[in-house]
């Protein structure tokens, strides 16, 4: 599981496609790219990186003088790709929970009711 910070790293690194080839990136456009919360720099670009690249996300030929040349690995699409089935995951899960406490609570309803009519 990724973190928030590195997570919208992957993201923006994601738009230049799994399998492309290398791209060299400056850090500047890097920075312009990702999210203001997460106060990105220089070092933080670099640490996101060599943790991304450590658990082969993305494959680093260079990185020096703030430009970095990498390559995103089908693992960051997979990343998304699992990240989108959880959630459709949890949402059937949250909707079968709900239904079944609805359906509990008319089916006692009603049991009260017919108990009611039934022994007057």
């Amino acid at each position: 599981m990724l973190d928030k910070q590195t997570e919208s790293m992957l993201k923006v690194l994601s738009k230049y496609g799994a399998d492309a080839g290398y791209k060299v990136l400056e850090f500047s456009d890097l920075i312009d790219e990702l999210p203001r919360k997460y106060s990105f720099d220089e070092d933080s670009i670099k640490m996101c990186a060599t943790w991304l690249a450590n658990r082969e996300y993305i494959e680093i030929k260079y990185m020096e003088n703030n430009v970095i040349c990498l390559r995103v690995l089908p693992k960051s699409k997979m990343y998304f790709e699992n990240q989108i089935e959880s959630d459709r995951e949890s949402k059937l899960f949250r909707r079968m929970f709900i239904a079944s406490i609805v359906t509990s609570a008319v089916v006692s309803f009603l049991a009260v009711m017919l108990a009611s009519f039934l022994f007057r």
